[in-house]
């Protein structure tokens, strides 16, 4: 009864959407996931309605995917296999699937090599898509229901589903504006063109399940690689740069949660598109792979500084006294139902005993934030900042995770950043002149992903591909080549981890 439900709800709001006549794509939609959230607990019943809500959002999908494309499979998580995926031209990831490898967080549920284009929704993402170092990452499972910092000449907003886009401006997110105080050059209005793109959730009888919340992906280096697509942000509890839709090589990443029968009708429209674009990714490949989720990219370098100075350290002094005070607050309630005899609730139970803290000193702040670095710069925080933004050039993440910089010597003896083409031309040219030999293999090994033994070996792959040629952080700190060629030496990440394994 309630699937039939779902589906009549589903057939109402898919009538006042736009005309259209179906496009000749076979697509594969891979189920599992329920449309709610977090928050369940582990009964029988709660067990039973998660997986009745599973059941009514594969249904919801199929209905919605049937009235816009002229194939349609429908495949349950557990029963796909990657094979599966040849026979369509699409294949739409919303939930767990079997790992061909590992288990637990060592799980990888794709092999590295998979080419077919695909669509992942939500934090489907990251689980399928950071053990083969794809960018959607698990920044923050916080995205709602609006699209912001859309780019509205992309194709999924033209077609071949007409969309007429309602942009409406809504104040900022309290969030985003806070977050962005972390880089001091980009500014934020008080209000923002934004999208609604889905209603919220409300599933009867839920009492604390929760509507599903969508997942939006790390910005910082999302797009320093010619294979990835910044296309929208939404409404988050983190940057408004923040990934909500994009690409990375032939992966499609939909960040919002909602099934179609709570998105808006210019949503469906849109998601739609969405379908037809990532058909076109055939043959599209990833070339830069973001192994570490939390790479470090030199943009953190101004949220380091941030972090450091009286400002951040003023609204942390304000955060933290008002959580004291709503601590205090609800002390005093607990205290005064205690001496009434009265059971107490919640927080209430908790919270006898609290204490108010002392508020941190400056220096204790600064000792917490700058870690090891504060045994160097101490309070001297004009000499921090000079350090890293006279530097900046040549900091190189040396173990790849967050603010772990450090500065490349072998780069700044020659005066030349270590993102800047020159670099590779002269370290070259070091061992072709048969100077400083040692240095030149250094910085070729720390900034290239080739192997090879030869200067002439390393002048003819530097000749043959120059123009193509780019460099990236959130890929792991590498120059690697413009191409789809699996066999390019200067993008095989697995011979040079052999190389060095040896």
């Amino acid at each position: 009864m309630k699937k039939i439900l779902v589906l009549a709800l589903f057939a109402l709001v898919s009538s006042q959407v736009f005309a259209h006549e179906k496009q000749n794509l076979r697509v594969l939609y891979v189920g599992g996931s329920a449309n709610l959230g977090g928050g369940r607990g582990s009964s029988a019943a709660e067990t039973e309605r998660t997986a009745e809500s599973a059941r009514q959002r594969t249904a919801a999908f199929e209905a919605y995917l049937n009235e816009y494309f002229t194939h349609v499979g429908v495949v349950q998580g557990k029963d796909y296999t990657e094979n599966m995926s040849a026979r369509y031209d699409v294949t739409i990831f919303d939930g767990a699937i079997t790992p061909i490898s590992g288990s637990g967080r060592d799980a990888q549920y794709l092999s590295e090599d998979f080419a077919n284009p695909a669509m992942m929704l939500a934090d489907t993402s990251p689980l399928l898509g950071v053990p083969i170092g794809l960018k959607f990452d698990h920044y923050c499972l916080c995205l709602w229901d609006h699209a912001l910092n859309f780019d509205l000449n992309h194709q999924i907003f033209a077609g071949p589903f007409p969309v007429r886009i309602t942009v409406e401006h809504q104040p900022t997110p309290d969030a985003a504006s806070i977050y962005v105080t972390y880089f001091p050059n980009r500014n934020v209005p008080d209000t923002m063109p934004m999208w609604r793109v889905q209603h919220f959730l409300r599933l009867e009888g839920q009492q604390g399940s929760g509507n599903r919340i969508g997942l939006v992906s790390r910005w910082l280096g999302f797009t320093d690689s010619p294979d990835s697509e910044f296309i929208s942000s939404g409404t988050c509890e983190k940057s408004p740069l923040a990934v909500a839709i994009g690409r990375h090589g032939n992966y499609f990443h939909w960040g919002f949660s909602a099934s179609p029968p709570f998105m808006t009708d210019e949503a469906r429209q849109v998601f739609a598109n969405a379908v037809v674009y990532t058909s076109t990714l055939k043959g599209e490949r990833v070339i830069a792979r973001k192994y570490h989720d939390r790479v470090a990219t030199k943009e953190y370098v101004d949220e380091m500084l941030y972090f450091a100075t009286r400002d951040h350290y003023n609204v942390e002094i304000a955060r933290a006294a008002a959580v004291a005070d709503s601590n205090e607050a609800i002390l005093k309630v607990a205290l005064e139902k205690q001496a009434r005899g009265e059971p107490l609730v919640g927080r209430e139970r908790s919270i006898i005993g609290y204490r108010r803290p002392p508020v941190q000193t400056y220096e204790d702040f600064l000792r917490r934030a700058l870690g090891d670095k504060f045994e160097r710069w101490g309070n001297d925080m004009e000499g921090y900042s000079r350090f890293y933004t006279d530097n900046l050039p040549y900091l190189y993440a040396g173990s790849l995770i967050f603010y772990d910089f450090i500065v490349d010597e072998d780069v700044k003896s020659l005066g030349i950043p270590n993102n800047d083409i020159r670099l590779l031309d002269k370290a070259i040219s070091m061992l072709e002149r048969n100077e400083d030999v040692a240095k030149a293999r250094r910085i070729l090994d720390r900034y290239t992903l080739c192997t090879f033994e030869t200067a002439k070996e390393w002048r003819d792959w530097f000749e043959a591909n120059k123009s193509r040629i780019f460099f990236t952080e959130s890929g792991g700190w590498y120059f690697m080549v413009n191409t789809l060629d699996p066999n390019e030496p200067g993008n095989n990440y697995r011979a040079k981890a052999a190389r060095r394994a040896e």
